[in-house]
């Protein structure tokens, strides 16, 4: 018996409440007697306990929860039809190798969940190690935002694509194997070709921080989108010169206003939630980091391709489904946020107040999605 919409987003605000109250006890203790808390590997076990729970949660959901899920039933599944992009093989290659066995739709949703969450813990725990942060800590971040459940049931092959992205930007601060984030990368384009363009952004923050310009003078680019985004120029500007580029893929149809079903234009909701972590991570890179370490400079680029992709999103305020631009920055939010849940070289005394935080955040977009 499949889980039914309502049942679904019961169940996943019940794992995010109790995920809430475990974190809260944990910061609480770390607030009042200034240690660590001493049962980390337990954390990390009720993690995987969560983790797993989510798994099988979204996994058995009916075919009607997730905006995308029912297209992916119909098309993919039943009239087996292949991805309209060639090089988004991914998706393709499951769907055919489950169906080779007899197994129901049920077993891939199983399957995507189970890569996505997998790709996210690994993800938490390289980058728990580099800061000293509890992966459940981290993990507890990414589902407090909004577009954490959407990548889950929603937009999933894009949500798989970032999670693989994800997973290569933390091996690649950890200094760790060029291979194997390469080839998480290769995964990510396969699975959504739409991945090229975080890449090519974080290839273009990279070199830009080898150059040491000032900060401020992306801050300032960062402020000048907004205002551009403000009096509606954007992407839409460049439409004639994107639509040849883009000519028979479905893709173009993005590059169009005339969607009833999503509202255009400019989004201080959007703007507001990028400047208040823009806010956080220039204090983390300021306040925290020693520059002369490889952890700030590697920081620094994670900081940059954070506002270069946000400049982006902004852009694309004119253009329906611009949020799914929005995903490229948001992304790595956990990344940038880590510093503050580290015992050692934590920039705030108390933690409990950023946990509640995060809870408004859970809330107000829960809320605002109803």
């Amino acid at each position: 018996m499949l889980i039914t919409e309502n049942n679904f987003n019961l169940l996943y605000h019940l794992v995010y409440a109790l995920s809430f109250l475990l974190v809260l006890l944990a910061v609480v203790r770390i607030d009042i007697y200034r240690k660590a808390f001493v049962a980390n590997l337990i954390l990390k076990k009720i993690t995987i306990t969560i983790v797993i729970a989510l798994i099988f949660i979204i996994g058995f959901r009916e075919y009607n929860v997730g905006s995308d899920t029912q297209s992916y039933y119909y098309y993919n599944w039943i009239l087996d039809a292949k991805s309209t992009i060639s090089s988004e093989v991914l998706f393709d290659i499951i769907i055919q190798f489950i169906k080779s066995q007899a197994f129901s739709f049920t077993v891939f949703l199983l399957i995507i969940a189970a890569l996505f969450y997998i790709n996210i813990i690994k993800s938490f725990y390289n980058i728990g190690k580099l800061f000293n942060v509890n992966v459940f800590f981290l993990f507890f971040i990414f589902i407090s935002l909004f577009f954490s459940k959407s990548l889950s049931i929603n937009v999933i092959r894009q949500g798989l694509s970032l999670s693989f992205l994800l997973l290569a930007y933390s091996i690649w601060l950890n200094n760790k194997s060029n291979f194997t984030y390469i080839v998480l990368l290769l995964f990510a384009v396969i699975t959504h070709t739409t991945s090229l363009i975080p890449i090519v952004i974080f290839i273009i923050s990279f070199i830009f921080n080898k150059r040491r310009i000032n900060i401020n003078f992306y801050l300032i680019i960062y402020f000048i989108s907004i205002i551009v985004s403000f009096f509606n120029i954007g992407i839409l500007t460049f439409a004639p010169f994107l639509k040849v580029w883009l000519e028979g893929s479905h893709r173009a149809n993005y590059l169009t206003d005339k969607n009833d079903l999503y509202i255009t234009g400019f989004k201080p909701q959007f703007v507001v939630f990028n400047s208040v972590f823009l806010i956080f991570s220039w204090y983390v890179q300021n306040k925290i980091l020693n520059r002369n370490s490889f952890l700030y400079n590697n920081y620094k680029v994670i900081y940059l391709y954070y506002i270069l992709s946000s400049i982006v999103f902004f852009m694309t305020f004119q253009i329906p489904y611009s949020d799914r631009f929005g995903l490229f920055s948001w992304i790595v939010i956990p990344i940038l946020i880590s510093p503050f849940f580290t015992f050692e070289r934590s920039v705030i005394r108390y933690k409990t107040p950023f946990v509640l935080f995060f809870l408004l955040i859970y809330i107000f977009f829960a809320a605002y999605g109803n």
